[in-house]
């Protein structure tokens, strides 16, 4: 913390054990998710989706999507840039947790473009 009483080192270690635990907590629910299968797997990967591009909505979406703004068609490199980064950052994240047969960044992946092509055929 900069103070000199060496408690930065203690604070490095709690954070790591904080992270430690909701991974664990993370793996335990991504079980008890695969156990009840069928509609609650759905609806968890199809809640996942949605907070991850609820920024992407916001950012590039609805009016931004028109004239000149940050989300339209002339600007489309912005969106393909901001979503690799949201990807990566995901991937880093949740992708040693989460089970690789929830497809969860393929879903990313199909979710993103329906969005994109929705918002440019509105343009």
């Amino acid at each position: 913390d900069g103070d000199g009483d060496g408690d930065g080192d203690v604070d490095v270690v709690v954070g790591a054990d904080a992270a430690k635990a909701a991974v664990k907590r993370l793996a335990d629910a991504c079980e008890v998710v695969d156990a009840l299968g069928g509609q609650c797997l759905a609806d968890r990967v199809a809640a996942m989706v949605r907070k991850f591009l609820r920024p992407y909505s916001q950012a590039f979406g609805g009016d931004n999507a028109k004239g000149d703004g940050p989300g339209a068609l002339a600007n489309a490199d912005r969106r393909f840039a901001w979503f690799r980064r949201t990807l990566r950052e995901f991937e880093s994240r949740y992708g040693p947790v989460l089970p690789s047969r929830w497809q969860v960044p393929r879903r990313l992946c199909n979710a993103f473009v329906d969005m994109t092509r929705a918002d440019f055929e509105a343009e």
